[in-house]
């Protein structure tokens, strides 16, 4: 059968449909991703005690307990990502900054989930691939790109909000969740920034995780959507 026109009809069928494979057709295809988990802390009871037994909320009758519930679960989750910076910090110290110095062909993402968290990993690594919600849309791309190109940049600190979907990273190798997001789907979805065709070796996904915290109840209902 003739062809005709089959410049025009390319470019109809580019404008209208999105052609892609699901990952599950290709996942035969790429090396393995092992999960680890470093357990920090833990946090001491007294740093989480009294100022969550200062909540307001708590001690209205008004407000029903599964109100109370969720806000000291909040109050806490954001004592979590306070006080679990020096803890993050000194494991990132003592681990990965000698590590990427011994082996300068890995590369690193760090997810975050609060500012703090962010400034506190960039005081490490001044001049690795950064971005958050304070990111100007108009620089995100070039942020990517550092990472995924420069041979010269082995740390990306990106937020689990703004890179947990939307851009591959097959040049890096390592993932560390040094903070949880509340979603499991957004997780995995991070997870697999790394995990995508172009990928050659093993891609490693680590969790840091502080005992006594919220990083407890996160994680086993993320094990769980896993099982």
């Amino acid at each position: 059968v003739r062809s005709q026109r089959t410049q025009e009809l390319h470019i109809l069928l580019k404008q209208t449909y999105l052609i892609r494979r699901l990952k599950k057709d290709y996942l035969h295809q790429l090396p393995a991703k092992i999960r680890s988990h470093d357990w920090l802390g833990p946090l001491p009871s007294s740093i989480i005690t009294e100022p969550l037994s200062q909540l307001p909320i708590l001690r209205s009758p008004q407000v029903s307990k599964a109100l109370q519930a969720d806000a000291l679960f909040m109050a806490l989750f954001r004592l979590t990502g306070t006080e679990k910076i020096s803890y993050v910090v000194q494991y990132l110290k003592d681990i990965w900054q000698p590590q990427l110095e011994a082996q300068p062909e890995d590369k690193v993402i760090f997810f975050t989930y609060h500012h703090a968290m962010t400034d506190a990993l960039l005081e490490l690594w001044p001049g690795a691939a950064h971005m958050d919600g304070r990111t100007p849309t108009i620089d995100r791309p070039a942020q990517i790109v550092k990472l995924q190109s420069d041979p010269q940049v082995q740390v990306g600190i990106f937020s689990i909000q703004t890179t947990c979907a939307g851009v591959d990273f097959p040049q890096v190798n390592h993932i560390v969740f040094c903070e949880l997001a509340f979603s499991p789907a957004a997780m995995l979805q991070a997870e697999d920034r790394i995990h995508r065709v172009g990928q050659v070796r093993t891609a490693q996904v680590h969790y840091l995780l502080l005992k006594e915290s919220t990083d407890e109840l996160l994680m086993f209902i993320l094990n769980k959507k896993l099982r």
